[in-house]
């Protein structure tokens, strides 16, 4: 979309593109499910490799956020959710994505249709 988080030479990052009220978006190595940044509009935020770190679910739990305590009441709004889901890890290598922890090993055994 051509908005680039990166640091200015003033050591600031950019704001967020005019328009949009909120903003949580991933930057630098982004193809990664964990142990990756997001810059909120305001700060960057730094997310490891615990199970409730895991990116689909941050983003999901962003927006269910904003969601509730929107303050528009019945104005129309717009959501935007990207999500990394179903594309490879680039920090592992070509490998399919890793499942959530919770759903890991859940169909183990389960016969294809």
């Amino acid at each position: 979309n051509g908005y680039n988080v990166a640091l200015s030479t003033s050591g600031t990052y950019p704001s967020p593109p005019a328009g949009w009220d909120e903003w949580f978006t991933t930057f630098g190595s982004m193809h990664k499910y964990y142990n990756y940044s997001v810059y909120d509009g305001t700060d960057v935020i730094v997310f490891g490799s615990g199970a409730s770190e895991y990116q689909t679910d941050v983003t999901t739990r962003k927006a269910q956020s904003y969601l509730m305590q929107r303050p528009y009441g019945n104005q129309p709004f717009f959501l935007q959710v990207d999500y990394l889901a179903p594309h490879e890890d680039l920090s592992t290598g070509n490998d399919p994505p890793p499942a959530a922890p919770r759903h890991a090993g859940l169909m183990n055994g389960a016969p294809l249709p």
